[in-house]
């Protein structure tokens, strides 16, 4: 890894004495910049003085918790990836986190391969000319547009004509570039609810309406690519616009 592209990750974790040592450790062998927090002032006060592309944050801290930490972090619209790590691996807790907005969640303990794979792929996504994709009004792949305040979509300067749920979908997957989604995921976060006898049906439904009306074939697709055994990817670069 070049200096002009090492990566700077910043780790708020109170586990000063096996974990974070670890973690750090391992991240700065394979070239990445690292700093550690050991609460979650700590952390919001190094956010404030200094720029980092990953924020590896225990949802489990002192002074304060990981959620508000990661509440701050959004509403300062602080463009910084955001991995949750924790013990806390019931739906609840990740739904949570997902919502104040982090872009991936690892329960522990994990394998540190896994972490790196997740590390890259967060920074892909966000790493885009505009704002931070969470922040943006509207999300900007080659000629589709999606306005997430107005929830309306165009391709090519048309308006597209989609269901209120597939909107939602679209904007979730835009939302995650080059992030494998499972379906458990998309239920959880799209339909606010865990994986039932319906679920894949559900989602598949409006996966096809997506293809038919954008339109993006499934044997060559632009937008959506079918994963599977493991869910669905965005494959378009995305960018935010104010």
């Amino acid at each position: 890894m070049s200096e002009q592209s090492r990566i700077s990750i910043l780790i708020a974790d109170d586990d000063a004495e096996i974990f974070v040592p670890e973690i750090r450790s391992t991240l700065a062998l394979s070239g990445y910049d690292v700093e550690v927090a050991y609460d979650g002032e700590q952390a919001v006060a190094k956010l404030r003085n200094d720029r980092f592309d990953i924020l590896l944050l225990d949802i489990e801290m002192p002074k304060l918790n990981g959620r508000d930490v990661l509440r701050w972090l959004r509403a300062e619209r602080l463009k910084t990836g955001v991995i949750c790590l924790s013990r806390l691996v019931e739906v609840i807790h990740k739904v949570g986190a997902f919502r104040d907005g982090a872009d991936d969640y690892l329960g522990k303990p994990f394998d540190t391969q896994e972490l790196i794979a997740r590390i890259e792929a967060v920074v892909r996504r966000v790493a885009t000319d505009g704002p931070a994709l969470d922040a943006a009004s509207q999300l900007v792949c080659d000629d589709l547009i999606l306005d997430r305040e107005r929830e309306r979509v165009w391709v090519g300067g048309r308006e597209i004509d989609l269901s209120r749920k597939a909107k939602q979908l679209l904007k979730y997957l835009m939302l995650n570039p080059d992030v494998v989604l499972s379906l458990n995921r998309i239920l959880d976060n799209v339909w606010d609810v865990t994986v039932d006898i319906n679920g894949s049906d559900a989602v598949g439904t409006r996966i096809g309406e997506l293809r038919k009306k954008l339109p993006d074939p499934k044997e060559r697709p632009r937008y959506i690519d079918t994963v599977y055994g493991g869910g669905y990817r965005f494959i378009g670069k995305v960018r935010g616009k104010p």
